[in-house]
């Protein structure tokens, strides 16, 4: 049943043929929707970036330690060699 131009610019309708409340409503409800698919799709990548930025930080740090530790030891290794050289000069 189709309304009156009167009634209908009385409940606020358009008055353009085919641009019925119902239709313009499901439209604006399409573009809400494609719009929030994009912001969930934005936010998905950002979370991803920092992820693989923590990765990366905890890998360089892990490397780091590991450079540490190495140093360590071959500090440790050339200070035993010392000792023992020494000991053997002595004896």
């Amino acid at each position: 049943m189709l309304s009156s131009p009167l009634s209908r610019a009385a409940r606020a309708e358009p008055l353009t043929p085919g641009g019925d409340t119902a239709s313009r409503l499901q439209a604006q409800s399409l573009e809400a929707m494609a719009k929030l698919k994009q912001k969930q799709a934005d936010q998905a990548r950002e979370r991803a970036a920092v992820i693989r930025a923590l990765r990366t930080s905890s890998a360089q740090a892990a490397k780091a330690a590991a450079r540490e530790r190495i140093e360590m030891i071959k500090k440790r290794i050339e200070e035993l060699l010392r000792t023992a050289s020494a000991t053997q000069t002595n004896a």
